[in-house]
């Protein structure tokens, strides 16, 4: 009951739509969270800004006040909208992602926006154009102009590419992990060319060659020990 109260997933049916507008109220009052479905997976995009007091007064008040016509009205449409098998398919999906350790992380953060991923990366579509159409890339090159922090471990390498031909200021970047992404040396090494002020890297399931591995540690010299390491690790050297 949570999730059907406190929980909207953007999705194509009006009816849905109209009854998450209606529950919004209960979303302001219980931290309620927005998701985009993607494939098998689940995109948040949470704000890291925090309201002014009189502009979290304003939004409590508005809320309260109008708390128990939304509940009534969104109760009854959200609930008409299960009629829809995809409704019930998405709500399935999350109930899943959300009961599965380790499933929620942190995909790209910046200053005062950040994207969390829920679920299996590996449930991802293949296909670019399908992933193309789901991950909201213009969002992320307008809300995060620096990323700080980036996880794609075990997105699928032409996602990887994608997220990295984006036009924003990779040099910001101080943590990166791009571990059983199936990467290859060619887009390593572009990966890293982008990211020169890298702290931690982490590469579990990569392999490469020994001048990728070079380029690493020419390029990002601001790499912590254990992200050296792992380069080592990556090209079978043993440190």
């Amino acid at each position: 009951m949570t999730v059907f109260f406190n929980t909207e997933i953007k999705s194509d049916s009006f009816t849905e739509n109209l009854g998450n507008f209606c529950l919004l109220p209960v979303r302001v009052l219980f931290e309620g969270r927005t998701l985009t479905k993607i494939d098998q997976v689940f995109l948040e995009m949470e704000s890291l800004e925090g309201s002014s007091v009189i502009g979290k007064v304003c939004k409590v008040a508005l809320a309260l006040i109008f708390l128990v016509p939304g509940v009534i009205l969104g109760t009854v449409i959200k609930g008409l909208s299960f009629i829809n098998f995809s409704v019930r398919e998405s709500h399935h999906l999350f109930n899943q992602a959300s009961s599965t350790p380790g499933s929620q992380r942190v995909l790209i953060e910046g200053e005062t926006i950040r994207f969390n991923l829920l679920g299996n990366p590996d449930e991802l579509n293949p296909s670019v154009n399908s992933f193309q159409h789901g991950l909201p890339y213009d969002w992320i090159e307008s809300s995060i102009t620096s990323p700080k922090k980036m996880n794609l471990k075990g997105i699928r390498p032409h996602v990887v590419e994608r997220l990295f031909s984006m036009r924003v200021n990779y040099h910001a970047i101080d943590e990166l992990d791009i571990s059983k992404t199936s990467m290859v040396s060619e887009q390593v090494r572009k990966v890293a060319e982008l990211c020169p002020n890298l702290r931690s890297l982490k590469l579990e399931g990569l392999h490469f060659n020994e001048d990728t591995a070079g380029y690493i540690r020419v390029n990002c010299q601001t790499l912590d020990q254990p992200s050296l390491q792992e380069v080592q690790k990556a090209v079978g050297v043993e440190v």
